[in-house]
C-alpha cells in the first residue's frame, strides 16, 4: 500500500468523471488524496479525501476561447489563492505521498520535482505530444500552440497513460495507449434510438447555434445553458447526471463541441456526432477531426444549416460505421497502472 496524491483538472467535467473511475480502483489498494478545483472539487469530495487548490479556468466568447478574458480571470484568482497554497503545503507534510498521478493538473508536476516523487500522467491531452497525429495543414498553428501548452503544464512524467478513441503510433518512451475510460453509469446504459437530438455546449456563448436549430424540423434536447424551459422545438434542461445520461442513451444523434468525454460516451452508445469545436482549442479540434475521419459523424469549424441537414441525411451511414466501434474494458489499463505504481514505488 502506498500514498497516492491524485491531481485532477477542474476545467469541465470530463477529467473528474474519468478520475473517479481510476480513483475508485486505486482506493481499494492504496491511500488516495485528491487535489483539484472548479467543477471537479464538489464532485470528487463526495467520494474521496479532497483538497481544493488554485487552478486554471478558461473564458469563452462567441464559442471561442477568450485569451484576454482567461488571463484576467486567472490573475484575479491567483491573487486571492495564497491560503490554498498554505493548505497544500500542510497536506503534503501530513499525507507524505509516495507517488503522484496527474490528470492534466500542472501543480502535480512541480510538487513531484519539489519533493522528488515519481509522477504518472493519465489523460487524453498527451495524445497531442506523444502520438503521431494526422493534423491537417489548416490546424498546424493551433497544433503547435497546444503542444507548447501541454509541455508547460506537464514538462515530463515518469510514465504516460494516454486514453483515446483512435489509435496512432506512439512517439515518446514510457507511453501506454488505452481505450477511453468510461464511467460505470455509461457502461450500464442500454441505448435506444429515439426521435430527439441531444445538444451539449461547453459554454453559453454559442447563441448562433440555437437560432440555427430553431429552423430545423427536429426536436432538440439542450444542455449547457443552465435553464429549464421549452422554446419551440428546443427543450432546455439544467444538468443532472441521471437526466443527461437518460437523454444521451435515448437520443438518435448528438450535436456538441469537441469535448473528449461526451464524444467517447456517445461513440460507446453508437450515437452519430456533429461536432463544432470551440475555436482555439486544438484538443477539441482533433477529436472532431477523427470523428469525421473514422466515419462516426461530421466535423465543421462553424456549423451552418446545410451542415445540419447533411448530418441528418447521413445518419444511417454513421450508424453503420459505429457498429464496428469497440471500447474495451478498463482492466488492462488498471493492471498496467498497478504494475507501474509498484515499479515506481520501489525507487522511492
Amino acid at each position: 500500500m502506498v500514498n497516492i496524491l491524485y491531481g485532477v483538472s477542474g476545467e469541465g467535467s470530463g477529467h473528474s468523471s474519468r478520475s473517479k473511475e481510476v480513483l475508485s480502483h486505486l482506493a481499494k489498494k492504496h491511500n488516495v488524496h485528491v487535489i483539484t478545483y472548479g467543477k471537479a472539487y464538489p464532485y470528487l469530495k463526495q467520494y474521496f479525501p479532497t483538497t481544493e487548490i488554485y487552478g486554471l479556468h478558461l473564458d469563452f466568447k462567441n464559442n471561442k476561447v477568450s485569451y484576454a478574458g482567461t488571463f484576467k480571470k486567472n490573475i484575479q484568482n491567483l491573487i486571492t489563492s495564497s491560503q490554498k497554497f498554505k493548505e497544500l503545503r500542510t497536506l503534503l507534510e501530513r499525507f507524505k505521498p509516495d507517488v503522484i498521478i496527474t490528470d492534466f493538473e500542472p501543480t502535480c508536476y512541480y510538487l513531484s520535482k519539489l519533493y522528488h516523487l515519481p509522477l504518472i500522467s493519465l489523460d487524453n491531452q498527451h495524445r497531442i505530444t506523444n502520438l503521431a497525429l494526422d493534423v491537417p495543414k489548416r490546424y498546424r498553428k493551433e497544433y503547435l500552440l497546444c503542444k507548447v501548452v501541454i509541455l508547460l503544464f506537464i514538462p515530463k512524467a515518469d510514465a504516460y497513460f494516454v486514453t483515446s478513441f483512435f489509435k496512432e503510433k506512439i512517439t515518446k518512451k514510457q507511453t501506454f495507449l488505452f481505450p477511453s475510460i468510461l464511467r460505470k453509469e455509461v457502461v450500464d446504459l442500454q441505448p435506444t434510438q429515439g426521435s430527439s437530438i441531444l445538444v451539449y455546449q461547453t459554454s453559453t456563448s454559442n447563441q448562433r447555434l440555437l437560432t440555427l436549430l430553431q429552423q430545423m424540423p427536429e426536436q432538440f434536447i439542450i444542455y449547457g445553458y443552465d435553464q429549464d424551459k421549452k422554446k419551440g422545438n428546443l427543450t432546455f434542461k439544467k444538468f443532472s447526471t441521471q437526466g443527461f445520461l437518460k437523454d444521451l442513451a435515448a437520443c438518435k444523434a448528438v450535436i456538441t463541441n469537441g469535448g473528449f468525454t461526451l464524444m467517447t460516451e456517445a461513440l460507446h452508445l453508437r450515437k452519430p456526432i456533429l461536432s463544432e469545436p470551440i475555436q482555439g482549442q486544438f484538443e477539441q479540434i482533433v477529436n472532431a477531426y477523427y470523428v469525421e475521419k473514422l466515419g462516426y459523424g461530421l466535423h465543421r469549424d462553424v456549423v451552418e444549416k446545410k451542415d445540419v441537414l447533411l448530418f441528418l441525411q447521413h445518419l444511417p451511414i454513421y450508424r453503420n460505421h459505429l457498429r464496428a466501434y469497440k471500447n474495451k474494458d478498463m482492466g488492462v489499463l488498471f493492471k498496467t497502472l498497478d504494475k507501474t505504481i509498484k515499479k515506481l514505488g520501489k525507487k522511492i
